[in-house]
């Protein structure tokens, strides 16, 4: 309008003012679940191109697993991939983004705003993390100690029927031992190297060691 008299507004200015802050849309699952895997990813996408986001920008909520924790994150734009290391133990992992207003888009907006903690995302998916394995199997003979070292000397002991579980963590390496005074088996012991999967059917055959002092009970 040619005949306008008077300051004109900053339309620039308005449009950046009232432009609305980035925000998270999601955090998914990058990997197969439930896993057994030492790392594991989450994809968040954030509603705009945003910069600054680095470690610090995260937290996992835990249930069960001890000594999660991040690894790295890549990405640049709307997508970043953050690595999980998924610790020891079975549970669920989830990953949150912490907004501490590092995180922001082109036009210098903070991410949900400006303010801590008004950007926060806790709606992601989560993984289920199995790191503990079990081998099963039966003595031969009930009340059997069955004796291994999983960090310290341990033991279990056989049911009435002979049947046993071991619970141990994964990559374990070690040896189980079946010990009872009046018996020898077969085999004397099993190894397991970096234990990855279940193990059952591990058996002993029970035999009656007449040098026991002993009665002979009938294991059949």
């Amino acid at each position: 309008n040619d005949d306008f008299i008077g300051n004109a507004p900053d339309v620039g200015a308005y449009e950046f003012a009232s432009a609305p802050p980035p925000s998270v849309l999601s955090s998914v699952r990058a990997n197969s679940n439930p896993t057994d895997a030492d790392n594991v990813g989450f994809i968040v996408k954030f509603s705009k191109s945003v910069t600054g986001v680095n470690n610090a920008d995260f937290a996992l909520t835990t249930s069960g697993v001890t000594g999660a924790s991040i690894a790295n994150v890549n990405g640049s734009g709307t997508t970043y991939t953050v690595t999980v290391n998924t610790g020891s133990s079975n549970g669920e992992i989830r990953l949150d983004v912490v907004d501490d207003d590092s995180i922001r888009d082109v036009n210098n907006i903070p991410l949900g705003g400006a303010g801590a903690g008004n950007g926060n995302y806790t709606s992601g998916e989560t993984y289920t993390i199995n790191k503990l394995f079990s081998i099963t199997g039966n003595a031969g003979i009930g009340e059997t100690i069955l004796s291994y070292v999983d960090g310290t000397s341990k033991t279990v002991t056989a049911g009435p029927d002979g049947t046993y579980a071991i619970t141990v963590s994964k990559y374990w390496t070690g040896t189980v031992t079946p010990i009872h005074p009046c018996y020898t088996f077969t085999p004397s012991n099993r190894s397991y190297p970096a234990l990855t999967a279940n193990q059952t059917g591990q058996d002993y055959t029970a035999t009656f060691n007449p040098a026991s002092d002993c009665a002979n009970v009938n294991v059949d």
